[in-house]
């Protein structure tokens, strides 16, 4: 059995990535207007989808590694698909023509 590496970062980057952009969104400026007052929230969606994609690539690593706690692996693979299953719907739902 591996030491449970990949695992641990499937479930500890996501929640790196939105902290990080939370701290973005409570630091930035007043803003003046909508884009203003928007972008820190739109930085904070796009850094915890890609902790999510990253902490999913991670899960399915462990997986394929063996390493043990074999069940914190599962639990990265279902809350990172949480975390993805809205930019899924999105990219699923978009009108591509």
């Amino acid at each position: 059995m591996k030491t449970p590496i990949c695992n641990v970062l499937s479930l500890a980057l996501p929640v790196v990535a939105g902290t990080y952009g939370y701290y973005l969104t409570r630091t930035a400026k007043s803003p003046t207007n909508m884009g203003e007052a928007l972008g820190p929230w739109f930085a904070l969606a796009i850094l915890l989808t890609l902790g999510a994609v990253a902490g999913e690539l991670a899960a399915i690593i462990s997986l394929v590694r063996g390493e043990r706690m074999g069940w914190l692996s599962w639990v990265g693979v279902a809350a990172n698909g949480l975390l993805l299953a809205p930019v899924a719907y999105m990219l699923g739902a978009a009108d591509w023509r």
